[in-house]
C-alpha cells in the first residue's frame, strides 16, 4: 500500500440526504466529497489511516442515522474501492468553484480568482475544508437570502447556531452585523469557520464558541439556526429566548412537507409569529418574528 492510495467511498443516496450524508463522511475523515450526479456522492479517505472493515461499519451506522432523518427517502447503498492519486489533497480543490448564492453574493474559494465583474457583489473567500457550508446547498443559499431580508436594527447582534464553516457569521457582518456569534459542536468545523473567519479579515468580529445553545446567556437581534427538523423542534424554546424583542429567527434545514408540523410547534410560542417564507426545490425557509 502507497502511503498515497485512497480509500474511495461511493455513496447512492436520494439528494435530500446528500446535504447530511457529506457532512457525515466529513465527520468520518474523509478528504473530500464529491457529487458525480444527481443520486452519487463519492468520498476520498487516507489509505493509510484506514481500517476498510471498521470504515464499512462505520457508514452503515451513519447511513441508517441519514434513512431515520429522511424517512421518505429509499436507504442509500454504498461502495469502497481504492485509487492510486498522488496528488489528490489539490486535485479535489477542482470540484469548488466561484458561485453566485444571491444577486448580490458571489462565493469563492481561495484558490479560485474571483470573475472581472464581481465589482458590485458581496465576495466571501470560502475554504470549506471538513465542514459543511460552501453555498451551494438551498438550505445555506436560503438563510443567506434570508439574511440579507433582514435589517440589522437595535443591538446588531447575530447568532449562527450550527456554524460549520462559518458562511453565515461571515456574511451577517457583510450585511451590517458588528456583534457576530458561531457556535457548533464539533471542534473541526469550528477550525474551519476560524480559518474562513480569518480569510476574510474578520478576525474581532466573528467570535466562535463550543458553548451549547442552551447555555447561552445572552440575547441577540437575528438568529440563525440552519439544522434538521428534530433539531429545530427541540430547541425551539432555547431559541425563543435567545432572540430580542422585535428581533428575528432564521430556521432552515426543512423540507416544504415539514412546514406543518414547524408551524404546529411555533403556534405553542405565543412571542414568535412567522412573517416570510423562501422557498427552493423541495426546501422551506421560515423567518419569525418575535413580537
Amino acid at each position: 500500500m502507497k502511503q498515497n492510495d485512497f480509500v474511495v467511498v461511493s455513496v447512492a443516496v436520494d439528494p435530500l440526504a446528500q446535504d447530511s450524508t457529506s457532512a457525515c463522511l466529513m465527520d468520518l475523515g474523509c478528504n473530500g466529497v464529491e457529487i458525480l450526479d444527481e443520486i452519487t456522492l463519492r468520498a476520498y479517505f487516507p489509505a493509510t489511516d484506514i481500517d476498510e472493515k471498521s470504515l464499512q461499519h462505520k457508514i452503515k451506522g451513519k447511513l441508517e442515522l441519514i434513512k431515520d432523518s429522511f424517512p421518505c427517502i429509499s436507504y442509500p447503498h454504498f461502495t469502497i474501492s481504492r485509487l492510486e492519486d498522488s496528488d489528490w489533497a489539490n486535485n479535489w480543490k477542482r470540484f469548488f468553484k466561484p458561485v453566485m448564492v444571491t444577486e448580490k453574493l458571489l462565493i469563492c474559494p481561495p484558490w479560485k480568482n474571483p470573475p472581472e465583474d464581481h465589482a458590485a457583489m458581496e465576495i466571501i473567500i470560502m475554504d470549506p475544508g471538513l465542514a459543511f457550508g460552501t453555498g451551494n446547498h438551498p438550505t445555506t443559499k436560503m438563510c443567506l437570502a434570508a439574511i440579507e431580508r433582514i435589517e440589522p436594527n437595535g443591538s446588531k447582534s447575530f447568532l449562527d447556531v450550527g456554524t460549520g464553516s462559518g458562511i453565515l457569521s461571515i456574511y451577517a457582518v457583510r450585511c451590517g452585523y458588528d456583534e457576530v456569534l458561531g457556535i457548533d459542536i464539533d471542534p473541526d468545523a469550528l477550525k474551519w469557520a476560524e480559518k474562513n473567519v480569518v480569510l476574510n479579515g474578520l478576525q474581532g468580529i466573528v467570535s466562535l464558541s463550543e458553548v451549547p445553545v442552551n447555555k447561552l446567556k445572552k440575547s441577540f437581534y437575528l438568529v440563525a439556526a440552519n439544522l434538521i427538523l428534530d433539531e429545530i423542534l427541540l430547541q425551539l424554546p432555547t431559541l425563543e429566548k435567545l432572540a430580542e424583542k422585535t428581533g428575528y429567527i432564521i430556521l432552515s434545514g426543512l423540507l416544504k412537507t415539514q412546514l406543518d408540523e414547524v408551524k404546529s410547534a411555533l403556534n405553542s410560542f405565543t412571542k414568535l409569529t412567522v412573517v416570510d417564507h423562501i422557498f427552493q426545490e423541495e426546501w422551506a425557509t421560515l423567518i419569525c418574528k418575535k413580537l
